[in-house]
């Protein structure tokens, strides 16, 4: 929803803005925007609360993973444009979720704005670091890491950093194919 809402304030961003798993937007390879997601069960309902950060005029320097905004991107949105797009992009998305129904057209335009499929990443775990090639999202939407070993692994959440960005559909060279 966030990459739509972007596309329909600066669709000139269509080419550089990729999707980085799970929950990252980047502008020709930094990070411009990430959303924070997270849930608890109560009693047999499940709340979930969704926090998106995006860098619109300004960025911070010195980050671990370089950052950047719209602005220096060449797209000069307000904070509030964004957001009334953003709102018309959600209810958009949802009609197409349809509880779940309508993931596959969501998981392929996802692999389609995807950055690092195909490429080389490590992934960081709560116990342990995996290095290996971003194959695709399977139909959980879960990352599929091909390991080393030839192995596949499903990663369910996790940090993800490409070794090499690739576009989507392109392979890096690499010590994993």
């Amino acid at each position: 929803v966030l990459h739509d809402a972007i596309m329909e304030c600066a669709p000139l961003l269509q080419s550089p803005l990729k999707l980085k798993w799970p929950n990252d937007l980047l502008v020709g390879g930094a990070k411009i925007a990430g959303i924070l997601i997270e849930s608890e069960r109560m009693g047999e309902k499940l709340t979930v609360v969704i926090g998106i950060g995006v860098n619109c005029r300004h960025h911070p320097i010195g980050t671990a993973y370089p950052a950047t905004d719209l602005a220096s991107a060449g797209a000069d949105i307000s904070a509030e444009s964004l957001f009334a797009a953003l709102s018309g992009t959600t209810v958009e998305r949802l009609r197409e979720w349809h509880h779940g129904a309508g993931f596959a057209a969501i998981r392929a335009d996802w692999i389609a704005r995807a950055a690092g499929i195909g490429g080389d990443m490590r992934v960081r775990l709560p116990d342990r670091e995996l290095l290996g090639r971003g194959e695709a999202l399977d139909e959980h939407g879960r990352l599929l890491l091909r390991l080393p070993d030839g192995s596949v692994q499903a990663i369910a959440a996790g940090e993800v950093f490409p070794l090499a960005v690739a576009p989507a559909g392109k392979s890096t060279t690499g010590p994993y194919g």
